[in-house]
């Protein structure tokens, strides 16, 4: 039987918030600082990108070591989770890139 532990870490459901979260925040952090006249800052998106990933892949390459969990199970779990991720965190990150744009500059997207 599964610890949750194990079921976050190694099942799709890790991988799937991760991508979910830097999806949203790929979204929302260049199109809020185009708005506030600053520039996108692609070095700290590339970074976030390149952290994040690592983290879903981490499960992946430590498989072996932690719980001696096959590596092919894991990057199915992964394979599985990180592409939902990226779907949801796509309509999550325009839905609250929209809702911040209201909230931050309502005269410009505001009720009209």
């Amino acid at each position: 039987m599964e610890t949750l532990r194990e079921t976050v870490t190694f099942g799709p459901v890790g991988p799937g918030a991760i991508a979910f979260a830097m999806t949203a925040g790929l979204i929302y952090s260049p199109r809020m600082r185009k708005e506030q006249g600053l520039s996108s800052g692609r070095v700290f998106l590339v970074a976030w990108m390149l952290a994040l990933t690592a983290v879903s892949l981490a499960p992946w390459a430590l498989s072996h070591v932690v719980y001696g969990h096959p590596p092919d199970d894991v990057f199915n779990s992964w394979a599985i989770g990180f592409p939902i991720g990226i779907f949801l965190g796509s309509f999550g990150g325009i839905l609250w890139t929209r809702a911040a744009l209201k909230a931050h500059f309502p005269e410009r997207y505001g009720r009209q």
